[in-house]
């Protein structure tokens, strides 16, 4: 019986010390770096491969992490005090700046061509409990509500300088594209 016991132990030690990394989630990239969510934290790693390094360390949940277009400033979910809101990081890791304060949850979608963070927040939405899209600038200053509500959940069908440019907007509603005849007002 001692024998079994030790063999089964040996197994065991060998299994935990052989399993790899699991549930790296929700990589984002730029030219030089990942940025993965890993146990509820944003890690960095080179896309040449290397030892991930980890940028926050908060004992509330990371997630939906996405690069700036300079690639030095990541835009992230964060629930942190009891409540879900935007934050920025830079690359180099740091305190997490909060950008947002609402009570409703709000959602990093990615960020504009103008360098602003775009969101998706429930804090207007009742009854219909629906998401409305957003854009705050990387100092924090007043979120400003897009005009353009016909996309739900998040991702833009195109991007938003080729519906800029369009002379009418496509969109989805109740999951059917849909056109729609007037002139595209993002209010960005």
């Amino acid at each position: 019986m001692k024998k079994i016991l030790i063999l089964i132990s040996i197994f065991m030690s060998y299994m935990s010390l052989s399993q790899n990394t699991r549930l790296l989630r929700q990589p984002t990239l730029s030219k030089t770096d990942i940025v993965f969510v890993y146990g509820a934290d944003l890690w960095k790693v080179p896309v040449n491969g290397g030892n991930a390094i980890r940028l926050t360390s908060d004992t509330g949940n990371e997630s939906d992490p996405h690069f700036s277009k300079d690639g030095q400033w990541i835009a992230f979910t964060a629930e942190y005090d009891g409540n879900t809101d935007v934050f920025l990081v830079s690359i180099n890791g740091g305190e997490p700046k909060r950008l947002t304060y609402h009570p409703s949850k709000d959602y990093v979608q990615g960020w504009t061509p103008d360098g602003k963070i775009l969101f998706r927040s429930d804090r207007e939405s009742r009854p219909t409990e629906t998401n409305k899209f957003y854009t705050i600038s990387t100092k924090g200053a007043r979120q400003k509500l897009l005009k353009f509500q016909e996309l739900l959940m998040g991702k833009f069908l195109m991007t938003i300088n080729t519906l800029l440019t369009h002379q009418s907007q496509v969109g989805m509603l109740n999951g059917e594209i849909t056109e729609v005849d007037k002139q595209c007002q993002f209010g960005l």
